[in-house]
Parts: C-alpha cells; sequence; structure tokens
C-alpha cells in the first residue's frame, strides 16, 4: 500500500478551512512569541495523517467508448492534488509552537503522524491514541496552573463528536482557544425537519450542545386544523442555531468570532468556523479572517 493511500481523502472546501487556521495559527504565534509562558501549545483533537487528498474531475466529456475507461483514469490521477493536513500546518508555522499534541484513533494515520517527528525533530511532537474527548477532560483535569500556559485546541470533527462538556471544561482554563468545526450538516441529519426526532438523536443533541433549549431555537410550535401542535424548522434555522450557539461560547470563553459558512460542491452548507476563547485581541483578528467569505 502506498503512503498516497493512506491519507484522506476531502473536499475542495477543505483548503477555506486549513487557510483560516493557518491565518490564524500565523497571527497567534507572532504576538505569543514576545510573551513569557511555561509553553504554547497546539491540540489536534481529530489530527489525520498530516497530509490530505482533493480529488477534482473535470466535467469535459469523452467521445470515444475504446479509450474512455482509460482516458478518465487517466484524467483522475492528473487531477489528484495533496494538500498539508491541519498537522502539518501547525509544524510549518514560522514561529512554531513549543509543544504539539495530535489525537488520532486510525492507526495507519498514527503511522503517518511518526513521520513528521523524523521531519520536525527539533519540536515536541506527542501522538496519542484516544478519543479526543477523553484525552482533553484528563489533561484538563490535570493539576496544572493553567494561567502559566496558552494554547489553540482545533476541534474538527466529521460530527456532533465534541459535547459541549469538552468546550466548557477548554473555556474554564482561560488559557485555551479554540477553532471549532459547527457540524451543521450532521445536525440536520439527526433533527427532522418536523421536529419529530427519536429519543437517541435527540439525546445526542442534548449532550453535543449541553442543553435542551436548541430544540426550541431550531423549531417552532404550530396548531394543526384539528387541535393537536406540530413542529416545523424556523426560517433560517442555520443562523439561529449558529448565533445560540455563538452566545453559548461567548458566556463560557469570554469571545467568540464570527461565523464563516463552508459549503460543500453543491453549494450545501456544510459547517461553520467559529473561534473562541478569552482574549479580545484574538476575536478580532479571527472576525477579520473569517469575515473573508460568507460569514454571520
Amino acid at each position: 500500500m502506498s503512503d498516497k493511500s493512506l491519507v484522506p481523502e476531502v473536499g475542495p472546501w477543505a483548503e477555506v478551512k486549513l487557510k483560516c487556521l493557518g491565518d490564524y495559527l500565523a497571527a497567534y504565534t507572532t504576538i505569543l512569541r514576545k510573551q513569557t509562558f511555561k509553553g504554547f501549545v497546539y491540540i489536534d483533537a481529530f489530527a489525520g495523517a498530516g497530509t490530505a487528498k482533493i480529488r477534482k474531475k473535470e466535467s469535459a466529456p469523452i467521445e470515444d467508448t475504446f479509450f474512455s475507461d482509460l482516458l478518465e483514469a487517466k484524467q483522475d490521477v492528473e487531477q489528484e492534488r495533496f494538500i498539508l493536513g491541519s498537522p502539518r500546518v501547525a509544524l510549518e508555522l514560522q514561529h512554531p509552537f513549543s509543544h504539539y499534541v495530535f489525537v488520532e484513533l486510525s492507526e495507519k494515520r498514527r503511522n503517518e503522524l511518526e513521520k513528521l517527528k523524523t521531519n520536525h525533530a527539533g519540536k515536541d511532537i506527542r501522538i496519542y491514541d484516544r478519543n479526543c474527548n477523553d484525552y482533553l477532560l484528563e489533561l484538563l483535569n490535570k493539576n496544572v496552573k493553567w494561567a502559566e500556559w496558552r494554547g489553540v485546541v482545533f476541534l474538527d470533527p466529521f460530527g456532533t463528536h465534541v459535547p459541549w462538556e469538552t468546550v466548557n471544561a477548554l473555556a474554564r482554563t482561560k488559557s485555551f482557544e479554540v477553532f471549532i468545526n459547527f457540524p451543521w450538516m450532521a445536525i440536520t441529519r439527526l433533527a427532522n425537519n418536523d421536529g419529530d426526532i427519536p429519543d437517541g438523536h435527540r439525546a445526542i443533541l442534548d449532550r453535543y450542545f449541553g442543553s435542551e433549549k436548541w430544540f426550541d431555537v431550531m423549531f417552532r410550535k404550530e396548531q394543526t386544523l384539528f387541535g393537536d401542535s406540530s413542529h416545523s424548522k424556523v426560517e433560517d434555522a442555520s443562523k439561529s442555531l449558529v448565533n445560540w450557539y455563538r452566545k453559548r461560547l461567548q458566556a463560557a470563553f469570554g469571545h467568540a468570532s464570527s461565523a464563516r459558512l463552508i459549503r460543500n460542491t453543491k453549494n450545501s452548507p456544510l459547517y461553520y468556523l467559529i473561534w473562541a476563547g478569552p482574549n479580545g485581541t484574538g476575536q478580532k483578528i479571527a472576525d477579520h479572517i473569517l469575515s473573508q467569505g460568507e460569514a454571520i
């Protein structure tokens, strides 16, 4: 198996996300390197393999049936592009962090991350085979003077894998900032349009938001012709829910940025990127970066 086959395949929207992350980390480390703390840590909670593959297929038709399969296969190979994943974006900053933590459950991807230790021999890199929530809660429960540390945690799950308990624990340190993927598409798959949500799905969302109030933000009650009631999504449900979540982040951390909407190739809303942290300067930088696209 080649090294290329081990890397995750992502859509072109990932480039936008990684550029936003890289721009913020560059600004963060430039400012923090002039300050005196015990250390500056970057934690990637869903690290991946360090490299990601983007495949884009041209839509030009191929008329010749004899050569069509061969030509299409060659075209696919030619269109493959590999980009730096979030671990390498963080490692290759001009002003690096003093400590790096990469959390990844896949053994194959951890093996790829191990190679980064060789390429960045002078950096303190730790790689963990853990559920990120277990790792973070264990770390945050240690007897550490967090006022002596600063850090950024990148929370980029595929779905609702980071509950409010974890986010709030990071906020309580008053030392960590977070860059969060708010998984709108995953949330809509769990929450039916009519509000008739299976108990298991509702429990997942209650845990993700740390509250049952998300339901009343996302849905409104309506009376039917027969006197009973039903629910339907409010207009601009995504904006309503994102703004409500941002207010929760602001209350927990002190500051929360605007939310940058990331769409997939079908132009459907995929997720929002949100920054939260204890510092107003960080918010100004994050707002500038995230407002470059479609933001609320």
